[in-house]
């Protein structure tokens, strides 16, 4: 008995080294793209290499034990950045918390809206953190024969803003392994490249933001409320994006701003998006339902009124 099993123990011993010796022929000198493995039961294993990619952190949603999901881009030899995965692996539950705080330090405005898997928006951040990631593999298309697409975006004063759809992959497996403290997210260190020797992009036809519908307005009340020399105003929007088509936009938008001119932080946003049209009216009407209470009045401004609005709010920017 002792000796079939130091036997069994030498067999699977040699065949682990056979597997291990025949994966660095074919795949490390070779180039293949992995194994698939057979073995007496009736199980299969395919073995495949990871990839690290050093990406920058483009956005986050938060759940209860801290992060929920990052967003990350690389970058192209034209300074834009292409966004190609969604993760959450690999983060301890310190990690998880710690980014939370991190992250909210270097929140920015988005004229870029893409949601999570439980439809929550990601709260978009300044291009700063770089990490490692590993992969397993990289998609060009779908086992249909689909282009994958990516979001192309840019950064500048305003925050980010969409660029449109561009060609790229689909990350599986991706999976946090360190954070790059030595890198910064300029386009050496963050270069498409890493995405592109591994997985060429497919050609096929890119989609511009020019050839897409305007949006439609649907819902839009306005609130006013005023305390000795303060002004306090709460704008509640809907509006159909007519761009749900494109796989880059959301159907429906609710977007929330409360300002208050007596406040340190006089400019709050909120924005929720849906691609229900009951589900969207629902949070706008909870919303209003919380925020306006006694003392408030609907009001009717006008664009230009709006448009002073704004000019005041710059200003108080630029006095900050």
């Amino acid at each position: 008995m002792m000796c079939d099993r130091r036997q069994n123990a030498e067999t699977h011993g040699e065949r682990k080294r056979n597997v291990q010796a025949t994966f660095d022929e074919w795949v490390g000198e070779q180039g293949a793209e992995g194994l698939v493995v057979h073995s007496e039961l009736p199980m299969v294993w395919k073995i495949k290499p990871r990839h690290n990619i050093d990406a920058v952190i483009v956005g986050y949603t938060v759940a209860d034990n801290g992060i929920r999901d990052i967003m990350l881009a690389v970058r192209r030899e034209d300074g834009l950045f292409q966004a190609f995965g969604v993760f959450s692996n690999g983060f301890s539950d310190e990690q998880r918390q710690a980014l939370v705080k991190e992250l909210d330090a270097i929140k920015t405005e988005s004229q870029f809206i893409q949601t999570d898997s439980c439809g929550i928006a990601f709260q978009m951040v300044r291009p700063e953190r770089v990490v490692e990631v590993s992969v397993n593999e990289l998609m060009s298309e779908s086992n249909a024969g689909k282009v994958k697409t990516n979001p192309l975006l840019a950064f500048g004063k305003t925050g980010w803003c969409s660029q449109g759809l561009v060609n790229g992959v689909s990350a599986l497996g991706m999976s946090f392994e360190r954070f790059r403290d030595d890198k910064t997210p300029e386009p050496v260190n963050v270069r498409i490249s890493q995405l592109t020797d591994l997985c060429p992009f497919a050609k096929g036809k890119e989609l511009s933001l020019a050839n897409l519908p305007q949006s439609t307005l649907l819902r839009r009340q306005v609130f006013r409320k005023l305390q000795k020399d303060k002004v306090m105003l709460q704008k509640f929007l809907i509006w159909k994006t007519n761009k749900e088509e494109s796989g880059l936009f959301p159907a429906f938008v609710f977007h929330y701003t409360d300002y208050s001119s007596g406040r340190k932080d006089f400019l709050k946003r909120d924005i929720r998006v849906s691609n229900d049209q009951d589900q969207i009216t629902e949070l706008y009407e909870n919303a209003i339902a919380e925020n306006i209470k006694k003392g408030w009045e609907e009001v009717n401004r006008g664009m230009e009124e709006e448009k002073s609005l704004a000019n005041k709010v710059q200003t108080c920017r630029r006095a900050i």
